[in-house]
């Protein structure tokens, strides 16, 4: 999927040179908060974490195609009681059990892992009137859990756990433009839908 959306990037960038149509390139900021619940981590806490990227924006007419990337990374983190922790049937247990059965007396077991996540964004839209734009649009979504800790001990046994996939929906956009004015106001609303593919 990757190589498809830079394909498109470039596709873009050459058809700009080519035209006098509208083209814009910047930056994207997201102040994200992610969902995850998977088997240890269950009920974790997650904290909001910033996500950045390029996107680039061709306007043709009343076509508009856009793309965009989004990096970022969150801290994972739970803390569940010791004693449910080492009980020999408990699913954590057949990692840890050799390295912390002597420390028992425990309270409770901190464990803490990084998301690290890559979206991929590209939008199809076609202007009805100037100020409303409906589009296609699909999300790509790359994630790995990694570097983790038991008691802010790094953890190196454990395997990276990875999800991916593709997100596909629509939505609508509108510009506000005031007179003689610098500023205006844009608004946009988009729904998405998928499955995520786990490993």
């Amino acid at each position: 999927m990757k190589k498809y959306a830079l394909v498109l990037m470039l596709a873009v960038f050459a058809a700009a040179g080519f035209s006098q149509s509208a083209f814009t390139i910047g930056g994207n900021y997201w102040r994200a908060s992610p969902d995850f619940e998977f088997d240890m981590y269950q009920d974790t806490d997650m904290g909001d974490g910033n996500m950045i990227g390029p996107y680039i924006n061709y306007r043709f007419g009343k076509l508009i195609f856009g793309g965009s990337l989004f990096f970022g990374n969150f801290k994972l983190s739970r803390e569940v009681d010791a004693e449910d922790y080492f009980d020999p049937y408990d699913y954590y247990d057949w990692y840890y059990w050799g390295d912390y059965y002597n420390q028992i007396d425990l309270e409770s077991v901190k464990m803490e892992a990084t998301l690290k996540r890559m979206d991929i964004n590209g939008t199809i839209g076609y202007s009805v009137i100037r100020p409303v734009t409906v589009f296609a649009a699909f999300k790509s979504i790359n994630s790995k859990l990694t570097d983790y800790k038991i008691n802010g001990e790094d953890e190196e046994d454990i395997d990276d756990f990875e999800y991916s996939g593709i997100l596909i929906g629509g939505g609508i956009s509108g510009v506000a433009v005031f007179p003689q004015s610098p500023f205006f106001l844009f608004g946009s609303f988009a729904f998405l839908t998928g499955s995520l593919t786990y490993k």
